[in-house]
């Protein structure tokens, strides 16, 4: 039997419900302010497309039937990744600035990639750091700031993001010898293998993966 009391506190249970869905509203809404307000422009930052992907060997050599394979990794150029950056903002919106610092016992690079704010021409700054892939010390000082720069855009901004995505894959490679060691080169048929390869698993021309592989 319902009672007075109980119809009472079914009223307040449900009131309460309703401000409680009129805050996380409100919340989510706030949220949505924010995120507009620090639009730096109305188009997603773009992927790099899989004709401009680099690759680079990270094995050995590996003899299978005839041929000599390796693992490629794939890569984005700091060249690239300023060329989408300009398509993508304009050339005029937005710089990088670098300073030196210490991971560890690791001297890093620290990228500040600014890009300017659609709201209202307000830049706004996220930072990548690299380090050194050796070699001389201009080529250090080259590597780390390339490298800063290519995570700042990618990981942080999210240009040519696309590429972290990419699987490592086996193709055919060259094989140069020095007394015992043997050491893997590019195969001039390398990179239409990895291309083959790469739409065989649904990766479209522009670096989508639009259809995942067969489980």
């Amino acid at each position: 039997m319902t009672t007075p009391k109980t119809v009472d506190d079914s009223a307040q249970r449900h009131e309460k419900q309703l401000e409680t869905h009129a805050v996380q509203l409100h919340a989510l809404e706030n949220v949505v302010v924010r995120l507009e307000a620090d639009r730096v422009t109305d188009e997603v930052a773009p992927n790099v497309s899989l004709s401009e992907v680099q690759w680079r060997i990270d094995s050995a050599p590996f003899k299978r039937g005839d041929i000599h394979v390796a693992r490629y990794v794939p890569y984005v150029t700091a060249a690239i990744c300023a060329r989408l950056l300009d398509q993508w903002v304009g050339p005029f919106n937005w710089y990088d600035e670098y300073t030196q610092a210490t991971i560890g016992e690791v001297d890093a690079i620290v990228c500040r990639l600014a890009v300017k704010r659609l709201s209202d021409g307000e830049f706004i700054v996220k930072q990548g750091t690299g380090v050194s892939p050796g070699g001389s010390k201009e080529m250090q000082a080259k590597g780390a700031v390339s490298d800063a720069f290519k995570r700042a855009a990618s990981l942080k901004w999210g240009v040519a993001r696309n590429v972290y995505l990419l699987p490592s894959l086996w193709a055919a490679c060259e094989v140069q010898e020095r007394g015992d060691k043997k050491t893997a080169r590019p195969h001039p048929d390398a990179t239409e293998q990895l291309l083959t390869q790469l739409t065989e698993q649904g990766w479209d021309h522009d670096g989508t993966l639009v259809i995942g592989p067969e489980e």
